[in-house]
């Protein structure tokens, strides 16, 4: 008889966020893609949860204080152009305050965690890690961009997105990274890990049959 893993290991977790995106990949490029980009708030909250499952306790309240950062930022963004360029949130990524949606600074969170993993896995120290996390951080917003663009999360003033976009996100993937590591020292989280790559390989795919 095929004995399951208990609820509460990271192999469930994983397989909830690879189910959760397979079903998203395979909702967006479905007649009913409407109803599942709207799902987008709903599905970071999900990965979030699945992600803190298996994060010590003691790194709740510096976590949440690393999701306000990324969201000030996001706000300085928007209203001023600065650092990331001129652009504007749609409404895919859900609620909003202040023009900025809510969920947004999770995003930047779930991801860090997973590129905190790897660099921690690969025996990286501080400095390093944040320079690989933040690499790692704005290829993956390489493959975001034309993605954003299209089901609306958020669209820019400009034409192309500019380089600054990028240069920003680097610098500030790097900040946000560093102060990570000293959050979590050298605790890994497996399922934090596993979900960068299934974020990259569901923009990736997205990239080559959304239309």
């Amino acid at each position: 008889m095929l004995k399951l893993p208990p609820l509460s290991s990271p192999k469930t977790s994983i397989a909830v966020l690879l189910i959760l995106h397979g079903v998203g990949i395979l909702g967006m490029l479905s007649p009913w893609s409407e109803s599942f980009r709207m799902l987008t708030p709903l599905n970071l909250i999900l990965s979030l949860f699945f992600l803190f499952r298996h994060y010590p306790k003691q790194a709740y309240l510096p976590s949440f204080i690393i999701i306000s950062v990324a969201w000030l930022a996001e706000f300085i963004g928007v209203h001023t152009g600065w650092p990331f360029g001129d652009y504007f949130y749609g409404p895919t990524l859900g609620p909003a305050f202040a023009e900025i949606p809510i969920i947004i600074g999770v995003n930047w969170l779930v991801l860090l965690s997973g590129m905190h993993h790897w660099s921690v896995r690969l025996k990286m120290k501080p400095v390093q890690g944040a320079l690989f996390s933040a690499f790692g951080m704005t290829l993956l917003d390489l493959f975001i961009e034309p993605v954003a663009i299209q089901l609306d999360f958020w669209t820019w003033l400009d034409v192309e997105v500019p380089i600054q976009n990028y240069i920003a996100w680097f610098v500030l993937a790097f900040i946000l990274a560093f102060a990570l590591r000293k959050i979590l020292q050298d605790r890994t989280n497996r399922v934090a890990g596993v979900f960068f790559f299934i974020q990259f390989v569901f923009f990736v795919l997205l990239n080559l049959f959304l239309k």
